[in-house]
């Protein structure tokens, strides 16, 4: 299955119209030209182990200079009779690529008998390069589309390249067939993703505290839900901020479990999201579903929940109002509202006082499961 191939080098001088060559070293045997590429890395591919031949695949990163790094690609046929006909490398989020470049050898013109449909020869039209679905492709036509399309056949090598200001790391790129066969997978050196994967880290409940200044209560992703005990400035309204791995530019945002409501649309700065509750009602677990959330990179976050507790009173968060809460607060009537003690204000109106001593006793034996 394994062709006597050979490859010996030259050296090559002259100009566009004369050239000419002279030897560099003896001939190597048994070893396709393609591993003469100097400082690339060469794999073999063996789609149908001793049903078919076998190819090589070569790549080589350069740079950076000036900031661009230089991708370099070549895909050598030794015999598949099945032929090569699409090269795709992966692109993650926020890569972007340019100088994008292919080249083929020319096919000769049809001539008579020459084993081509028609006698008219194989095609020599470009691959054509696209880019979506995170992921940068060439490809020609499928043997059902052109049976003379211009695949890489037995004995040719064709080579891809781009340019991209991300460094190398190892990836799964795509090879696919002409004639027969599934895709097969080779690891190569493509751009390195400059952000991370789209998710959610962190969630709180956020009330201004008058001029004592704005406070959070956490919402945990997981577990137990998060107990907003503050019932002020303005009841049943509350303000939920998310934060992201990444900037998010879009989404939206609504209640899909209690009673309660989204008011106008979410606002987005920097890597949060902004939800403004109204008309949720005490002693109640609510769940606010973000939809479609979308980042700077044209990433999607899958829906995802977030759970929080209204439990007006509940000061030390254990899902119910009882005397301890009612003792928490008078301990701390008078003092400074701080990130220690913030809970305590359950007005929300920037002070520790008698009205929030009196708002814990009304709420008193209210619970949540």
């Amino acid at each position: 299955m394994y062709n006597n191939v050979s490859y010996r080098r030259f050296n090559v001088t002259g100009t566009t119209s004369s050239f000419s060559f002279s030897p560099n070293g003896l001939t190597v045997r048994l070893q396709p030209a393609i591993t003469g590429w100097t400082g690339a890395s060469i794999k073999r591919i063996e789609p149908a182990p001793g049903v078919d031949g076998q190819g090589f695949v070569g790549y080589k990163v350069t740079g950076p200079v000036n900031g661009v790094y230089h991708y370099e690609y070549a895909i050598n046929n030794e015999n598949l009779d099945r032929a090569i006909r699409e090269f795709s490398v992966p692109l993650a989020c926020g890569v972007e690529v340019t100088n994008v470049g292919f080249h083929a050898p020319l096919n000769h013109p049809g001539s008579s008998n020459d084993g081509t449909v028609s006698s008219a020869g194989y095609s020599n039209t470009p691959w054509a390069a696209t880019q979506a679905n995170n992921a940068l492709t060439w490809s020609t036509d499928t043997f059902q589309q052109n049976p003379n399309a211009n695949a890489i056949r037995w004995g040719t090598l064709y080579n891809f390249r781009f340019d991209s200001t991300q460094p190398p790391v190892e990836q799964q790129a795509v090879i696919g067939f002409y004639k027969t066969g599934e895709p097969i997978t080779i690891s190569v050196q493509v751009p390195s993703s400059p952000c991370a994967p789209l998710a959610l880290t962190s969630a709180v409940s956020r009330k201004t505290h008058g001029s004592a200044g704005t406070y959070d209560v956490e919402l945990p992703l997981s577990g137990a839900p998060g107990i907003e005990s503050r019932n002020g400035p303005t009841l049943g309204n509350h303000t939920i901020v998310v934060t992201f791995t990444n900037d998010v530019v879009s989404g939206a945002a609504s209640v899909v479990n209690g009673t309660g409501s989204v008011s106008g649309s979410p606002l987005f700065s920097g890597n949060t999201m902004t939800v403004q509750l109204t008309g949720v009602p005490n002693v109640q677990q609510v769940s606010v579903r973000l939809q479609g959330v979308t980042d700077s990179f044209s990433q999607s976050m899958p829906d995802t929940n977030i759970v929080m507790k209204a439990l007006w009173g509940d000061t030390n968060g254990n899902s119910a109002v009882t005397a301890a809460d009612v003792a928490q607060v008078k301990a701390s009537s008078g003092q400074t509202v701080n990130a220690s003690n913030f809970r305590n204000d359950i007005t929300a109106d920037g002070s520790i006082n008698a009205s929030d001593v009196g708002a814990v006793k009304s709420m008193g034996g209210a619970s949540l499961p």
